[in-house]
């Protein structure tokens, strides 16, 4: 390597002789500058390489030796594809080429995100919602011609709908069918036209038609007299018996038997007397009375039962 004086001369500064004052002056000038270019350069290239790499271990006091020494110690990283994940991606220090990238992914939209969920800047579409459920709805629960997504599965309705319906039950016990999806005002009524109070007896309840009517007890009266021993007469008022009373007339002597209750199947009153008629083929409406003996008259006089 030249020594300074050897470059000078080289140069023709101070060429065959010692330098004179003037050349001094002017060596003494180049090596301020050069001094002054040195040191701002230096700082320059610190600066630059401590913003590319805070940890680089240089300064502006640092030689060139070490400095050269820190840039030799840089990685280059060339181009570095970063893949997003669910963590944050650490970008590794060194040299890049500017040629790296961050992957894209052409699904990164809004129909393929949760509603309420951000990724990456794109919102989640209103409509993509989580359909997990315990209890799911079966395709019968749906509607036909709609459709719902039960735990991602897409179920097409088969319940029937028969929107707005209105029907009568008139008979006692009557049903009607209620399959499928009826929409709201749609009624079942119950109606039947002689199901008014008047129709009721009074102070009964039927199905929330409490009735007004006071009947009025019919009355049956026959007169049997027997020509033979045990006669028999069929008693038949036409309606329901509830009591009769049964008196019996034999020469001029009158004889009170007793009073029996239909209802209860029992006489109300003990028979009195000496004679026993006998009852047969007792229904609500009708029975058999046989009699004995001849000669005789039997009044039977009946009231309704109610």
């Amino acid at each position: 390597m030249l020594t300074i004086t050897e470059a000078l001369r080289l140069r023709g500064i101070g060429a065959g002789g010692a330098l004179a004052l003037t050349d001094k002056q002017a060596l003494i000038d180049i090596v301020n500058a050069a001094e002054a270019n040195n040191d701002a350069l230096k700082n320059d290239v610190v600066a630059k390489l401590k913003n590319f790499n805070p940890a680089l271990s240089i300064s502006s006091a640092s030689t060139w030796t070490e400095i050269r020494a820190a840039i030799a110690s840089m990685q280059n990283r060339g181009a570095v594809t970063i893949t997003p994940s669910t963590v944050d991606q650490v970008i590794m220090a060194g040299y890049h080429n500017g040629a790296g990238k961050v992957l894209g992914d052409l699904d990164l939209i809004a129909a393929n995100i949760k509603a309420g969920v951000n990724i990456f800047g794109v919102n989640g579409k209103p409509e993509v919602v989580d359909t997990t459920t315990a209890v799911g709805a079966a395709i019968g629960d749906v509607l036909s011609g709609k459709d719902a997504f039960v735990n991602g599965v897409k179920r097409v309705g088969t319940m029937t709908n028969n929107g707005i319906v209105n029907q009568t039950i008139a008979t006692q016990n009557g049903q009607l069918s209620l399959n499928g999806y009826y929409s709201t005002g749609s009624m079942i009524t119950a109606s039947f036209p002689n199901l008014v109070a008047g129709n009721i007896k009074s102070g009964v309840n039927i199905g929330g038609v409490v009735g007004n009517f006071n009947p009025t007890a019919r009355t049956f009266r026959k007169v049997c007299s027997p020509t033979e021993y045990n006669q028999v007469f069929n008693i038949n008022p036409g309606f329901n018996i509830g009591i009769f009373v049964l008196n019996y007339e034999y020469y001029s002597n009158n004889y009170y038997y007793g009073v029996y209750n239909f209802v209860k199947g029992t006489f109300e009153m003990p028979l009195a007397g000496n004679h026993s008629p006998q009852y047969a083929n007792i229904t609500s409406s009708s029975f058999d009375l046989i009699v004995s003996p001849p000669g005789g008259t039997y009044y039977v006089n009946i009231l309704e039962r109610m």
